[in-house]
């Protein structure tokens, strides 16, 4: 029984026991006939409020809980270190970089079915694809490895300044975007991509973001030119312009405890930065970055994931183990939707091209995919 059906119960008893008799008219029993038609109305509207909460409970007394399923990586047993994960709309596959191991997965959505693309001796956590390649971060060597999927292997490297962190590619410019963290020293090292006959990539250019312990996460708007990083200690979000590579704005985001992930919807020129204490901040990229609203959920986040389509958020929480799917108005105010148990650990999601969402659980060393029904 949900609450208030009891309530309903009993003021329906006790209407149906108060309801007058009809008598003659007279001004008594015509008052009396007036509080009777006002009582059998009462009844009538407790009554489908009744029926109503009555339905309510069995329609959700019949709706499962969502379940993430689990898509194992070989030998991921022990546990994998994962960091970003991200999918690549042009080759329709997940792309996962499975840290220690050195190797970087590809995922259809469809099959679930998986394969390594490359390996080598170093720690991979983060991988972007971009003019028919993927471009993957060595950490053990601070550098960044061009993968040619179809060869499955490395085909050109580049060494950077310093260790990095996230990379995303610039499909304008034909750039490759790293971010570099340091408390003090921070920046985002800019890499020229060509396939032009051979395989090259070399250092284009450097853009300092000091302070503040950033630059964290990464974002490419090409509908505006820019790049948006973190300076996440500082809760402020940095737009940087391609092609002049000049910070042109920094906004406060009004995260809570620090700034994370990013995600951005380019079409409504919504930003999504993570909450480092918990929940999401949207900002309003087309209007120097104004806050349309923020939400507090669960302890912690990390990389965060978003769906164009459905505009839900997907914000996972570390600390508890779960995700939660935050639905987005059409004036970009976050209202949460739901929350679905994933895996401790679990600090990153992306959204695929089928409606689905895909974690990580690093203690197990699987990836954990389920379907978006909210």
């Amino acid at each position: 029984m949900v609450f208030g059906e009891l309530d309903y119960s009993l003021l329906l008893i006790v209407l149906m026991r108060k309801s007058p008799a009809r008598g003659a008219s007279s001004p008594r029993n015509d008052c009396l006939e007036g509080s009777r038609k006002m009582q059998e109305s009462l009844i009538v509207l407790v009554s489908l409020a009744l029926l109503l909460g009555t339905a309510g409970s069995a329609r959700i007394a019949d709706e499962k809980p969502v379940k993430a399923e689990a898509v194992s990586l070989p030998g991921g047993e022990p546990g994998i270190g994962f960091d970003d994960i991200a999918y690549a709309p042009a080759m329709q596959q997940v792309i996962v970089p499975a840290a220690q191991t050195g190797r970087v997965y590809l995922i259809d959505p469809a099959t679930k079915s998986h394969e390594s693309c490359a390996v080598w001796q170093g720690r991979t956590t983060s991988a972007a694809a971009g003019d028919g390649y993927v471009f993957a971060v060595d950490r053990t060597h601070s550098a960044v490895n061009v993968i040619d999927p179809k060869l499955h292997k490395v085909v050109a490297s580049a060494t950077l300044e310093m260790e990095p962190d996230i990379v995303r590619y610039v499909p304008a410019t034909h750039e490759v975007w790293v971010t570099e963290e340091d408390s003090q020293k921070g920046q985002l090292e800019i890499l020229a991509f060509s396939d032009g006959g051979n395989v090259r990539l070399s250092r284009a250019a450097v853009v300092k973001v000091a302070g503040g312990g950033g630059p964290e996460a990464l974002a490419v708007d090409p509908v505006r030119s820019r790049v948006y990083t973190n300076r996440e200690d500082q809760k402020v979000t940095v737009a940087i312009d391609i092609p002049s590579r000049r910070i042109v704005a920094e906004w406060k985001n009004g995260t809570e405890g620090s700034s994370s992930g990013l995600a951005l919807d380019e079409t409504q020129a919504w930003l999504f930065v993570g909450s480092g204490a918990g929940g999401v901040s949207v900002l309003d990229v087309a209007h120097d970055g104004r806050v349309l609203g923020t939400l507090k959920v669960g302890k912690s986040t990390d990389l965060i994931g978003y769906n164009p389509v459905l505009r839900h958020v997907y914000v996972p929480d570390p600390k508890e183990g779960t995700l939660a799917i935050i639905g987005v108005s059409p004036s970009g105010e976050p209202r949460l939707l739901g929350t679905v148990e994933t895996a401790k650990g679990s600090h990153a999601a992306a959204a695929d091209n089928r409606g689905q969402v895909w974690v990580t659980d690093p203690n197990h060393g699987r990836l954990l995919v389920l379907n978006d029904t909210f």
